[in-house]
């Protein structure tokens, strides 16, 4: 398939991956520099007068209207756009919250340097596990489940022969959706925005998705956001995406 859209895709040796398992690498992926990119965006913002705040206080209202306190005053949005799971499950409504998603138990482990993998980031997709190779030589990985259980699955994945210390872990949860396919839009047709399961690719299409949220978008962009919307019936939607087994937990 990857070949097909004209990406550069060829097999790993087993070596590299130890046993019973197989996988690709795709040479044209590009991986975004955050400790260079994150800088760059904050000069970026201010140069366009975009203040970020702190908030000590959050209110969303039920028509997406949005009261924050910060700093010892008190501001008003006429449309909040919750733009991370963080933020969803912290302050949407809980009346308008929409049937698609859920929450799923999730964890990051950091182990202490040992051998690298076989690049600097390796998916897992049965489980959907996220291995990161860092510049001290530790290794991060990021996936569902609870601590023990996404720590025995690392170890499984690092290879018994592969030396693992944990160095440092953390336990949270995860918002996904019921067809693995992104959401956007007004929850329940009203209310804040909500941008939810892009993935990866979310900063790359964050121009698209800033263009559509007001109106701006391209035909063609509007058509792909207006599939994805995160009141979709299921039942009659187009679309729909890869998505590890999600355990029976209604958000």
């Amino acid at each position: 398939m990857a070949q097909g859209f004209r990406i550069a895709a060829e097999p790993v040796a087993p070596s590299v991956l130890g046993g019973a398992r197989s996988g690709i690498v795709l040479r044209d992926a590009i991986r975004l520099n955050r400790p260079v990119l994150e800088p760059s965006l904050d000069i970026w913002l201010d140069r366009l007068g975009v203040p970020r705040l702190s908030p000590d206080r959050v209110q969303i209202a039920l028509d997406g209207s949005a009261s924050i306190d910060a700093n010892g005053h008190t501001i008003q949005a006429q449309q909040a756009i919750l733009a991370d799971a963080e933020s969803i499950m912290a302050w949407l409504p809980l009346r308008q919250w929409p049937t698609l998603f859920r929450r799923q138990p999730a964890a990051t482990i950091l182990t202490t340097p040992t051998q690298p993998i076989a690049a600097p980031v390796m998916l897992e997709i049965g489980e959907g596990t996220t291995l990161l190779q860092q510049a001290e030589g530790g290794i991060a990985g990021i996936g569902r489940g609870d601590l023990a259980l996404f720590s025995s699955s690392m170890r499984s994945l690092l290879g018994a022969d592969r030396q693992v210390e944990q160095a440092g872990q953390t336990a949270f949860s995860a918002l996904v959706t019921d067809d693995g396919a992104p959401a956007v839009g007004r929850a329940a047709g009203s209310g804040a925005d909500v941008v939810a399961n892009l993935g990866m690719a979310g900063v790359f299409l964050a121009p698209a998705l800033a263009r559509w949220l007001v109106g701006e978008a391209q035909h063609h962009q509007s058509n792909w956001f207006g599939a994805r919307l995160v009141n979709r019936n299921l039942r009659t939607s187009s679309v729909a995406e890869y998505a590890p087994h999600l355990e029976d937990r209604v958000a």
